[in-house]
């Protein structure tokens, strides 16, 4: 169990387009502000993109409930926010159950 709560402060949809769709969340956590990428993959549906540091390690690091809880407040934010849902699921919103 997390310390802290995370809370979703703002999602956006990145102007241009991208090969992979993207929205940003930005998340408060505590005394911290995080800003995180939700993305679709094919396979596997949509996945928080970890902030990389130098040399492609985590630039932020976490234990398994912290970023638990890290993952379902963005994907949470995206799936309540209209644009980036339809940027991120489009046609796929149905077949997920994501229509409204």
């Amino acid at each position: 169990m997390t310390a802290w709560t995370p809370r979703a402060i703002s999602v956006r949809v990145p102007a241009g387009e991208r090969r992979t769709p993207i929205a940003m969340v930005r998340l408060a956590l505590g005394p911290l502000m995080l800003e995180l990428g939700v993305s679709r993959l094919k396979k596997t549906g949509l996945m928080v993109r970890l902030p990389m540091g130098e040399g492609g390690v985590p630039a932020v690091e976490a234990d398994a409930p912290t970023w638990a809880a890290i993952q379902q407040a963005a994907i949470g934010a995206v799936a309540a926010d209209p644009v980036a849902r339809e940027h991120l699921l489009g046609p796929e919103m149905k077949k997920l159950g994501l229509a409204r």
